[in-house]
Order: C-alpha cells, then structure tokens, then sequence
C-alpha cells in the first residue's frame, strides 16, 4: 500500500505569471491533501495515482451526506469522464467552496473541498448574473456573448481586488483589454445610474 504521507508535501505550489498551481493527488481511497484554500485565479492540478477514481463536483448537501449526484454543470475528472486520463488542470473562476467526491467511493468518505478566496467586487446580499465572454484567455480584446441594450461600463479588478481599468464596449459587446498587463481579472459591468448588472471572470494574456 503506497504511503500517504510521502504526499502530504505535494502541496507545494509554483507561481507562474502571478498564478500558483496546487496539486491534489488521488491516491488509497483518499484526496491529499482533502482540503484546500486558494485565492481566486490559482489553477489546480489533479493527479490520479491509483485508476478507478473521479474528482466529481457535488452540492454541499450531497456532500454531507456522502452521496455521489454530480453537481449539474460542475468539475468531473476521472474514470468517469468522456476523456479519463492521469492528470487534469483546471482554474476555479467563482468565490466559494467547491465540494467534490470520488464517485465509486462518495459512501465510504472519499471527498474532499477546495475553499476558493479573494476579494468580492460584488456587495453582500448582491445577486449580479455572470456574463459569457470569448475568448478566455484574451489578449487584446474581449468581446461579450451578450449584447448591451443599455450605455454601460466595464471595470477591471485584479488578484489583489486593486480597480485596473474602467472602460465602455464599443460595437455594443467588444472590449479593448490590450493595456491591461497580463493576469487574472474580474470583471464588474455597470449601467449608467452604477448599478451592477453583470460579472464575469477572464484572464488576460499578450
């Protein structure tokens, strides 16, 4: 039986462009580590040691009951996916807690979290839907699946919550984005009287 300890120290994160990769390795019927905080904007890198696991996203409430219903549109790697594979990567865009579970073994408490930090550019209590944009990463223009009927402004908050840009779209959708130095953003967009009326995650690179 491989030791579990020898994998408590992979842990260890790299930073690359301001970004730093966790692993969590899938090993003997466990997640190490099993929980995990990040800022909003790290990557996270699965490596599946031992066949016959999933990484599967669940609700809190599937969670706590160490059942295995996927979470409708969440994380899923493994045996059970479409492409399994040894090893997947992945960046979490949403403040929060990402519950997962070893689908085969969710009853026998292989699971794990992932409590993703940051700072919130959206006011508590605030509900502000999420935006489609394309492409992400982008380089020098962004450009919304959705089209404003409405004057509105795009504000550009970095890793650190810091304000980096604020814009307007032109051709009603387009964002020109080629100032902004590379790294991970969040975008706020406003209407004209400043109420927030979308967000979105996107991460710029030249």
């Amino acid at each position: 039986m491989k030791q579990l300890s020898s994998f408590l120290v992979l842990a260890i994160t790299a930073t690359v462009n301001a970004q730093t990769t966790h692993e969590i390795h899938v090993i003997d019927n466990a997640f190490v580590p099993p929980a995990l905080t990040i800022e909003l904007g790290d990557a996270i890198h699965l490596i599946f040691d031992d066949d016959g696991h999933t990484f599967t996203q669940v609700s809190q409430a599937t969670w706590m009951a160490n059942d295995n219903t996927p979470l409708p549109g969440g994380y899923n790697y493994g045996t059970d996916t479409p492409n399994p594979g040894n090893d997947f990567t992945f960046t979490p865009d949403e403040l929060g807690t990402i519950y997962y579970v070893c689908i085969p073994h969710a009853d026998d408490g292989m699971k794990g979290t992932i409590m993703v930090t940051g700072p919130n550019i959206i006011a508590e209590g605030q509900d502000v839907p999420r935006f489609r944009t394309t492409p992400n990463p982008a380089q020098d223009r962004i450009t919304f699946l959705e089209e404003f009927s409405v004057p509105v402004e795009v504000e550009f908050y970095d890793a650190t919550g810091r304000l980096a840009l604020t814009t307007v779209p032109v051709a009603s959708s387009v964002i020109d984005v080629s100032s902004l130095p590379a790294g991970h953003y969040q975008m706020l967009v406003r209407d004209r009287e400043q109420r927030p009326i979308g967000r979105a995650f996107v991460v710029v690179t030249h």
